[in-house]
């Protein structure tokens, strides 16, 4: 279960742009760089929703690179998403096991891979996004 960030979101006013790996609220636009872990290899901007009632987020999940062959192959395309597990705790109020629930998956949005020569530069695969 994630924290509560409710003393965050109810001093503004506007929704968060997505979500980091631990939940927290995040009103910047997306960029693997502003992620929480910062030995991120890879990492995919995805929508997921709540189990419990539906409400969808969009959300950050991060591999490394020993996990990258398991998610992405390019010689069939095939992708397997990212796991993010709980969803944000920030689930209605009638949705009370929501915070406690894994999410279902439902689209990547983006998809960006650390190079491996510099370590720093990302790049972004578009045709692993839908």
């Amino acid at each position: 279960m994630n924290a509560d960030f409710k003393d965050i979101l109810s001093r503004i006013d506007e929704e968060p742009k997505w979500w980091d790996e631990g939940g927290v609220p995040r009103y910047c636009e997306f960029h693997p760089s502003n992620i929480s872990y910062i030995y991120a290899q890879q990492v995919v901007l995805q929508e997921v929703a709540c189990q419990g009632c539906g409400k969808r987020y969009i959300v950050c999940a991060s591999t490394g690179y020993d996990t990258f062959t398991n998610y992405m192959h390019d010689d069939n395309n095939v992708f397997s998403p990212f796991h993010y597990g709980d969803p944000p705790n920030n689930c209605d109020e009638d949705c009370l096991a929501g915070a406690t629930m894994n999410v279902d998956f439902i689209r990547i949005i983006q998809f960006w891979v650390r190079d491996k020569t510099t370590e720093y530069d990302w790049k972004r695969f578009h045709k692993y996004e839908s």
